[in-house]
């Protein structure tokens, strides 16, 4: 597992020496699918890959500006009088 980033993005790469991906795209788990649903929402990429010599390869790539603020760095915003 690693996690790396630049001023841009973040990147959360996890890897691992099994027997990789199936080779059937439409599998039936919803893992793969919640992760790039919820990349999506951040503005990310997942990408899920079998490594040639077996495992599998998971990154996510997601823009700083996708980011919320962390709450120290949040302006209160009051509203109305």
């Amino acid at each position: 597992m690693r996690l790396s980033g630049t001023d841009d993005s973040l990147l959360l790469e996890v890897e691992d020496d099994g027997v990789g991906l199936p080779a059937d795209s439409n599998a039936k788990g919803m893992g793969l699918r919640t992760m790039s649903y919820r990349a999506d929402l951040m503005e990310g990429r997942l990408t899920a890959t079998t490594e040639a010599g077996g495992g599998t390869c998971i990154a996510c790539r997601i823009p700083r500006t996708g980011l919320p603020l962390p709450e120290h760095q949040r302006q209160d915003v009051k509203e109305g009088p």
